[in-house]
């Protein structure tokens, strides 16, 4: 027999909210009990803004190409000129940091290449992402270096 705090008789809850939980089970050989604590329910898919335009001229403003991610766990980067050239990458693995639903500015790229700034020029991004329900995504386009 089930029985939880919130006076449900199934073996299962749905439609939970964050909380505590105890269920009491029992048979006639002997009485369990357990609690479970929910801190929070991500119902949500990764998130992901990205811009397509940036102007690193050192004046503080849109000087970096930056991406905002939500309810991501991993990104994996690429930067390519107008050649199809890598230009930069990066791994990067959120799952250890401890709030996973936070939305995070993450800068790619300052538009320089080996220390020298970069032309002005289309450059092209290829930002594969895995986000908190596992679902693996691509994103894929074109970025406009202006100074």
């Amino acid at each position: 027999k089930f029985l939880w705090n919130t006076g449900d008789t199934s073996s299962t809850l749905s439609n939970v909210k964050p909380g505590t939980y105890i269920l009491n089970i029992s048979n006639q050989c002997a009485n369990y009990s357990d609690t479970i604590t929910i801190t929070e329910i991500i119902c949500k898919g990764g998130e992901i803004i990205i811009p397509n335009v940036f102007t690193p001229n050192d004046d503080g403003i849109n000087d970096l190409f930056s991406v905002s991610l939500s309810y991501i766990s991993k990104v994996e980067y690429s930067i390519f000129n107008r050649w199809g050239q890598e230009i930069k990458t990066k791994s990067i693995d959120f799952s250890q940091n401890n709030n996973l639903t936070k939305t995070y500015n993450l800068n790619i790229w300052d538009g320089t290449l080996n220390g020298n700034y970069a032309p002005d020029g289309t450059y092209y991004y290829l930002i594969k992402t895995l986000d908190l329900k596992n679902k693996h995504s691509i994103h894929k386009g074109w970025l406009e270096l202006i100074r």
